[in-house]
């Protein structure tokens, strides 16, 4: 279920956010169709502890019978999806550019535009 959080606006007020889902936890992971791996599941579509929810939901991606390594192709995407990365958002002049740095996204970007107050943020 998805929390309730504050978070703060463009212009310094507290914004209140109702539709918040954690990175990786385990709403994330079900909004992506994954669950936790239990004995009995197969083995072969097991990666770090996770399994599709519903594996006849894959039978969209392929009219014919699908094989085991495109399946594992797609539960590896989606198990690294759930994965948090962490993301700077660096104000900068001209264009806007992303890079890693020490293991961190960095994005750098021109300031927002705020249409009520005609400013840049």
């Amino acid at each position: 279920m998805p929390e309730t959080r504050e978070i703060p606006g463009p212009s310094g007020e507290t914004m209140v956010q109702t539709d918040y889902v954690e990175p990786g936890s385990d709403e994330h992971a079900a909004a992506l169709g994954l669950r936790k791996w239990r004995e009995g599941d197969a083995p072969e579509l097991k990666i770090e502890g996770w399994t599709f929810a519903d594996i006849t939901e894959l039978v969209r991606y392929s009219a014919s019978a699908m094989s085991v390594q495109i399946a594992r192709g797609i539960l590896e995407q989606r198990v690294a999806e759930l994965k948090p990365v962490t993301i700077e958002v660096r104000e900068a002049q001209g264009r806007q550019r992303a890079y890693v740095e020490k293991g961190k996204t960095i994005i750098e970007a021109p300031p927002m535009f705020n249409p009520t107050e005609r400013r840049r943020l």
